[in-house]
């Protein structure tokens, strides 16, 4: 990362912070505006970097043209395919766990259904694949910087903004499409993680936070000062460790929601339980506090640490006694 990118980042996270002044419930014209206006602006990407790239680029035909890396065969592909897949599953391991915070306010219980089930996985992948061509095509034309893209932090927009003449910079091209990648972004953070967690926050600790308020602290304290994801943009390894690492924490707690919801309850609730204050609610616990559910949590988890932990310090080793 250079000096720039972590004052762009700096730059980014502080514009962030006055979109989490408004109630979430605001939310839905600005992000349907954002979202609609970003498809045209990646495609009209994808279809300028094939033209002048004269194709798909080199990753698309050979790809250790690229890497350097030949292509894995037999059983290392098939870990690396679920390698993969798991990376992906960790990705949206997120918008599983918090989707519930915003599908409360639809206007019917059906309303979700439709988007998540088709919108949701059709975008991730139209987009994975985009960017994928985007960045083989940036190895044709940028052979250089474009390598780096494929395995590292460069993006397109970035790469050419710096490589092609000011006057594409000071176009509407360069210009009004970079926008719409931002509001797209801004979208995403505000949100996806910072209004969820406030949301969260909210629930726990009512006394000491509001929806406002843990949106702050988790932007502030929990983003920029514990987890510090500008280091992500440093390695794409640590990014794809990073993301399936979600899988590993976020899966058992799905798991646990899952079997007490439609296996042990029989998807009935008690709502007079639910609301009351009483030790005698059958939600009640030890004090609030469910240990079973944080017991079960450990036994599903604690076997996917040492993988985890092999993987972000040496990728390249494999303890024979963990596969």
């Amino acid at each position: 990362m250079k000096v720039y990118d972590l004052i762009s980042f700096i730059l980014y996270f502080q514009l962030c912070l006055p979109l989490m002044w408004f109630s979430p419930e605001n939310y839905r014209k600005p992000s349907l505006f954002a979202s609609t206006t970003v498809v045209e602006a990646v495609f009209v990407l994808l279809i300028w970097s094939t033209a002048r790239a004269g194709g798909g680029g080199p990753l698309l035909a050979d790809v250790s043209k690229v890497s350097g890396i030949k292509p894995a065969q037999g059983g290392n592909l098939g870990w690396a395919f679920v390698a993969a897949v798991t990376a992906n599953i960790g990705g949206i391991a997120t918008h599983i766990w918090s989707q519930s915070d915003y599908t409360g306010y639809a206007r019917k219980p059906g309303d979700p259904v439709l988007a998540q089930l088709i919108m949701v996985p059709i975008g991730t992948i139209f987009v994975a694949c985009i960017g994928i061509i985007c960045a083989s095509c940036e190895a044709t034309l940028y052979p250089n910087e474009g390598k780096e893209s494929c395995y590292g932090s460069p993006t397109p927009s970035s790469l050419l903004c710096a490589r092609t003449r000011l006057k594409f910079r000071r176009s509407g091209w360069g210009c009004v499409r970079q926008y719409r990648f931002m509001l797209s972004q801004f979208g995403m953070v505000a949100a996806s993680n910072c209004v969820v967690a406030g949301i969260d926050l909210a629930a726990l600790l009512p006394p000491w936070f509001t929806i406002r308020r843990g949106g702050y602290f988790t932007t502030v304290f929990v983003f920029v000062l514990v987890m510090q994801p500008s280091s992500l943009l440093n390695s794409a390894s640590n990014f794809l460790t990073v993301v399936g690492s979600f899988n590993v924490f976020l899966g058992p707690l799905r798991g646990i929601m899952f079997a007490d919801y439609f296996l042990i309850r029989k998807r009935t609730m008690e709502l007079t339980d639910m609301y009351g204050d009483s030790p005698d609610s059958i939600y009640w616990y030890n004090r609030d506090w469910n240990l079973r559910a944080a017991v079960s949590w450990v036994l599903g988890a604690w076997m996917f640490i040492p993988g985890l932990a092999q993987r972000a310090t040496a990728p390249s080793e494999v303890q024979a006694g963990w596969t």
